[in-house]
Formats: structure tokens, C-alpha cells, sequence
């Protein structure tokens, strides 16, 4: 990655930035890919030079790793307030069902055998002159 070769001078102390190189399962299919890097990082606080950290970064401790890139907080509530939703339509539908065959079994036995089931819808038919 480019921005590893440079200071990051807009990185305030004590915070981070995520990088996704790859997908990993994509990384360890491929033989000649490196497994194992060193990152050196070398910065000035605000009462001088900082001592150099170095860290190795082997990526075989990661193999079975899960390598998705994480949903951004704003989509997972998002969704959570769809599910949600369509749990309470769901509730609500239930509730309408119950109450209509609860309707329907109040009807007296005379009453209910005159209602008939709306027919269904024939096409029209065009006329010849259209």
C-alpha cells in the first residue's frame, strides 16, 4: 500500500486507521504472496522524537482468521430498525387473521352460508372497432 511508504501526518495520537489488504482467503491461495512483513514507525510528540516501534506482522497467525471487513455501524442499525419493522407488520398481520376468522366464526350458520367468495377477475374482452 502506497500510504504505508509515507507519514501520516493527519493522524491524531492515540487514534487508528484500518486498512483491508485483501481477502484472506484470496492472500494464502497464492504461494508467492509474503506472509510476513515489518512495519517501523517513526514519529516526533510534542516534546520531540519518539522512540521507533517496530512490529512483525505475520500473517500465517491469521489463517483461519475471519477476513470480511466489518459493516459499518450505520448500515447494522439500519437494518435492525428494517427487521424490526417488518417484525411488527408481521405481528400486525397475525393479529388481522386472528380477528377475521374470529369474525367470521361469530357469523350465525345461516348467515355464513349465503357469503360467496368474490369471483375472480375475468379479462376484457376489446371489441373489433378498437
Amino acid at each position: 500500500m502506497e500510504v504505508l511508504h509515507r507519514p501520516i501526518s493527519a493522524l491524531p495520537p492515540r487514534r487508528k486507521i484500518q486498512w483491508f489488504f485483501d481477502i484472506g482467503f484470496r492472500i494464502f491461495q497464492e504461494p508467492e504472496t509474503p506472509r510476513r512483513y515489518t512495519a517501523t514507525i517513526t514519529t516526533d510528540g510534542p516534546f520531540g522524537p519518539v522512540e521507533e516501534l517496530i512490529y512483525v506482522i505475520d500473517l500465517n497467525e491469521l489463517r483461519q482468521a475471519d477476513a470480511a471487513a466489518p459493516v459499518p455501524k450505520r448500515i447494522a442499525d439500519e437494518l435492525r430498525k428494517a427487521r424490526e419493522a417488518l417484525e411488527k407488520v408481521a405481528s400486525y398481520q397475525s393479529q388481522i387473521a386472528s380477528n377475521s376468522q374470529s369474525a367470521a366464526q361469530a357469523v350465525p350458520a345461516q348467515s355464513r352460508a349465503r357469503l360467496r367468495p368474490w369471483p375472480a377477475a375475468r379479462p376484457r374482452r376489446r371489441s373489433a372497432g378498437r
